[in-house]
C-alpha cells in the first residue's frame, strides 16, 4: 500500500503533490501508534524518505527538523571530528 493510502487508514490526510515536512511524518506515526497498522505505517514513513546524502552545502537534517546541522562523532574518536566540534562552538 502507499503512504497515502495507510496514512489515510489511521485518520491522516494529505494531497497529491503536497510537500512533506517531518512534522507530517510525525502525525502519520503518532495516528498509527496502537493500532495493528504501527508497524506497517512506521515502515513505510522510513521507505519513503530518500537516503541521506553528505554535501558541503548545509541543507540541514530533514529527519531532526533542524535548518543547520553537521554530523560528527565522539570527539575522542576522530581528531577531525573535534576540530568540527570547536569550530561549531566558536561560531
Amino acid at each position: 500500500a502507499s503512504l497515502a493510502k495507510l496514512a489515510e487508514s489511521v485518520g491522516g490526510k494529505f494531497t497529491t503533490g503536497q510537500v512533506l515536512r517531518p512534522h507530517h511524518f510525525n502525525k502519520i506515526i503518532a495516528l498509527a501508534e496502537n493500532t495493528p497498522d504501527a508497524l506497517t505505517v512506521n515502515e513505510a514513513v522510513l521507505r519513503s524518505q530518500a537516503k541521506a546524502v553528505y554535501s558541503i552545502d548545509n541543507i540541514g537534517h530533514f529527519g531532526l527538523s533542524l535548518r543547520n546541522y553537521a554530523h560528527f562523532t565522539s570527539p575522542i574518536r576522530r581528531y577531525a571530528d573535534l576540530l568540527v566540534h570547536r569550530a561549531l562552538v566558536d561560531a
